[in-house]
């Protein structure tokens, strides 16, 4: 599977916060966020059987715009956004779930997620 196919079930959620924020906060609910959702733990052997992470950390790094031009931080975000939805996920050694916080100003960050979907059907029988 190439790059291109890789990328095709990515999806990218982004949250604009004001007011206070507390970093370590955010992080601990992402990380439970994680924990609750068996989805989010999920990676594929590469014959394709599905493993679940009980232990399966997140990390959810600052990255810090503040000290930038104030009318370069959209396209800052834009870019940081566009490379993170073009970037792989690994499957095998996951995780499925990326995020970062994105620090604009010197107060409240910009929180950004990118998820790889992950579904399962079946026909009822």
């Amino acid at each position: 599977m190439g790059a291109a196919v890789s990328a095709a079930y990515n999806e990218s959620c982004t949250l604009r916060l004001r007011g206070p924020l507390h970093l370590e906060a955010l992080r601990l609910a992402i990380q439970q966020l994680v924990q609750r959702h068996d989805a989010l733990r999920t990676t594929f052997s590469p014959p394709g059987r599905s493993e679940n992470r009980r232990d399966r950390q997140i990390e959810a790094p600052l990255v810090d715009f503040s000290d930038l031009d104030e009318r370069n931080h959209e396209a800052c975000v834009k870019d940081l956004i566009g490379r993170e939805i073009r970037h792989e996920f690994d499957l095998v050694n996951g995780p499925l779930l990326r995020t970062q916080i994105v620090r604009l100003a010197p107060k409240p960050p910009t929180c950004s997620s990118s998820r790889r979907i992950t579904s399962s059907a079946t026909d009822g029988r």
